[in-house]
């Protein structure tokens, strides 16, 4: 990020991105791109039995979110 110019939009994603902007006030950071859970009781079912991302997605939704101005 610190190579990054000021012409260069920069996007943190990732399943478990946090999506809090406030945490990435001080970076060049312009967008974040994560998973929210839809079904919390599923999540954490299939985190208790050691699922991988690809299967705690199903029960999350795919967000992507600007957090500065361009």
């Amino acid at each position: 990020l610190a190579a990054a110019g000021d012409g260069v939009k920069t996007v943190l994603l990732g399943p478990s991105t946090p999506l809090a902007a406030e945490a990435f006030g001080h970076l060049p950071v312009h967008f974040l791109a994560g998973t929210v859970p839809v079904d919390r009781e599923a999540v954490f079912k299939a985190v208790r039995h050691g699922a991988g991302t690809r299967v705690i997605q199903k029960y999350g939704r795919k967000v992507f979110l600007q957090i500065k101005v361009l």
